[in-house]
């Protein structure tokens, strides 16, 4: 079923991404994955970049996400989680980890 394979998916995904294996977790990403941060304007194409651009990020600790819950519709999944304050200071981040 598409519905479980989209959530082994995303779970692994998160899976990877707390454990900060930018690498699995760039991995899991559709071939045309582009990342977009509105507040910044900064927009990072393809896996490799995913996986660069959090490696390189300057923080004193690992990230650490919540996942709050998975919602399947059909062939599409996502994964509101939320990013813990210990990498770059941030209190909180929230967004989706999308599907295939």
């Amino acid at each position: 079923m598409v519905a479980d394979s989209n959530r082994e998916l995303v779970e692994r995904f998160w899976r990877a991404m707390n454990s900060n294996d930018w690498q699995a977790a760039g991995r899991l990403l559709h071939d045309g994955y582009v990342l977009e941060w509105p507040q910044s304007g900064e927009r990072v194409r393809g896996r490799e970049n995913f996986a660069a651009i959090n490696a390189n990020y300057p923080a004193a600790a690992a990230w650490r996400f919540t996942v709050n819950g998975l919602m399947c519709i059909a062939a599409a999944m996502t994964a509101p989680a939320a990013l813990g304050g210990s990498r770059g200071g941030w209190p909180s981040a929230h967004g989706d980890a999308g599907s295939t």
